[in-house]
């Protein structure tokens, strides 16, 4: 039996299949079809030629998530909220990051303030019910949403990660009418199912996230699933998590703001293997991409896991806060395909803006015009141009030359050879900022660790960034590095994280209620792997 390990880049969607018994591997590339991500990875599996009745399960990242909320391409979602807290997602936090930067602009909210209904209830801060909910006004707000079209509903009240029943009860009200009108296909997301913790506005922005994201998200495995379970694979589905775990398609379906990494996060998981095997403790992972380049640093071959994440987070931005176990990684957009240009004083740049797999670089003659890092590096020699994908796809240097020469040589009057050398250099110094940011601007000497670069221009920003950095190692895996994160998902297993807040006084009996609370999270904790296994009482 075999398993597979898919992950969806901005370009290439890589495949990955093990025979445990035999030691077999198979590796298959083939190009990202981002208006449709299932059919590149149909089209990747029919590639391997693998006979899928033979496949003991599937493992699959995904950029689904992450790309619907930046590209805000997503649900309408209609937002229940306590009354008095209707600006909860506008008002956000009144501190700031950046307390110096004239720039600040705080992120609009994914649910408008027309779309958020007040719900005349509340829970107190111990719990206790102050005031219940009405049937009739959530009838009422119910009427109101589907008026305005709304695709997905958020329920988030304040409180609720103490004593979550009016979410609930709210929810079955809910359900109830939505059925009466043939409107049951409307996804509900309940803020407690998703974090226990406290933070009014972080705990409804994950919330709302996860509504804004879960028919698209739901969608695409549904589809993906059918068109799979059509090639004769009858075994279970797994979607590898932002916490370095895997859990259940379905699972993913209902709460996909828990994959919101969920490709970056299998090479971190990879390189955590690597290192183990020769003995490498404090590493550096670098997953150079087609659009993005992320960075990982590992301490005692334990990866960073932060409780809460941001969103399109920069040194302008505050992004959008997630309150979800992902691993730490850092990422800028700086890759294969992203695109060199000149700004309005004059200077050259690249990314974050990239080609992907659509238009492409200019090289790929599939419209694309535009220089991109893949240009330079076939202009410069360092990409064979009769080996992309093993042969199967063709590079046109020639149109690499005339991109680079019309929009960036002509502009500075040099070679294009000068001009590609440039944008090299640039997307060097970028990959080496990257791991600036998750080690000098946190107290870590880079020099104490070991790099280990994989993905399809990870080994070739490595070297620059050894000698920049003083880095004495660099570790390319044996395992195709543009295909290493598809292998990571291979190594990872089921986990699920569960955190809870409890404010209470210190007091005699406070040992207990704390006990209580462990005793609640391993029975809930239990109760989902049973889910998860399948397990029967």
């Amino acid at each position: 039996m075999m398993r597979i390990g898919v992950d969806i880049g901005g370009a290439f969607t890589d495949l990955v299949a093990l025979n445990e018994d035999t030691g077999e591997f198979i590796w298959i590339k083939d190009e990202t079809t981002p208006a449709n991500p299932s059919l590149g990875v149909v089209r990747t599996i029919k590639k391997s030629k693998l006979d899928m009745k033979n496949i003991e399960m599937i493992l699959h990242g995904q950029t689904v998530v992450i790309n619907s909320i930046i590209t805000r391409d997503g649900a309408k979602v209609g937002l229940l909220t306590t009354k008095g807290h209707r600006d909860v997602l506008i008002l956000q936090r009144a501190n700031r990051r950046d307390i110096y930067n004239f720039t600040y602009k705080k992120p609009e909210p994914f649910v408008p303030r027309y779309l958020t209904y007040e719900v005349n209830e509340r829970i107190g801060s111990d719990g206790r019910e102050l005031s219940g909910v009405s049937r009739d006004e959530i009838v009422e707000i119910v009427d109101k949403m589907l008026k305005e079209g709304v695709e997905s509903i958020c329920i988030s009240f304040l409180n609720s990660y103490i004593n979550p029943s009016h979410e609930i009860k709210v929810k079955d009200i809910i359900e109830e009418e939505l059925k009466k009108r043939k409107r049951e296909a409307i996804p509900i997301t309940m803020s407690h199912e998703i974090t226990r913790e406290w933070g009014e506005y972080e705990r409804t922005n994950t919330a709302v996230l996860n509504a804004f994201v879960k028919p698209k998200v739901k969608g695409y495995l549904t589809r993906l699933e059918s068109e799979i379970n059509g090639m004769g694979f009858k075994n279970l589905y797994y979607s590898v998590l932002s916490n370095g775990g895997i859990s259940l398609f379905n699972f993913v379906k209902d709460y996909p703001i828990f994959s919101v990494e969920s490709g970056p996060v299998a090479g971190v998981i990879g390189g955590i293997f690597i290192g183990e095997i020769l003995n490498e403790k404090n590493i550096i992972v670098l997953d150079g991409g087609s659009t993005t380049t992320k960075a990982a640093l590992v301490e005692n071959l334990n990866p960073k896991i932060n409780s809460e994440y941001f969103v399109g987070r920069d040194k302008f931005n505050p992004g959008y806060p997630i309150k979800v176990p992902v691993i730490e990684i850092e990422e800028v957009g700086n890759g294969g395909t992203s695109i060199a240009w000149i700004d309005e004083i004059g200077n050259l740049r690249v990314g974050p803006k990239a080609a992907g797999a659509e238009p492409g670089p200019a090289c790929y003659k599939k419209g694309g015009d535009l220089p991109t890092v893949t240009d330079a590096y076939v202009v410069n020699g360092l990409i064979n141009p009769n080996y992309l994908l093993g042969g199967e796809m063709k590079i046109y240097r020639n149109l690499a030359l005339d991109a680079i020469k019309k929009k960036i040589a002509n502009f500075y009057n040099i070679s294009v050879e000068d001009a590609a050398d440039g944008i090299i250099k640039i997307a060097n110094e970028n990959a080496a900022n990257a791991i600036r940011i998750i080690s000098v601007q946190k107290g870590y000497d880079p020099r104490d660790f070991a790099l280990i670069a994989h993905g399809g221009s990870g080994p070739m920003f490595a070297p620059f960034i050894a000698q920049e950095l003083e880095i004495k190692k660099i570790i390319i895996p044996s395992i195709p590095p543009g295909v290493f994160s598809a292998w990571g998902m291979l190594l990872t297993d089921i986990r699920h994280d569960m955190i809870a807040t409890d404010v209470m006084n210190f007091s005699s009996d406070f040992i207990s209620k704390i006990n209580d609370n462990f005793k609640r999270l391993d029975h809930n904790m239990i109760n989902v792997f049973r889910d998860e296994e399948n397990i029967q009482d």
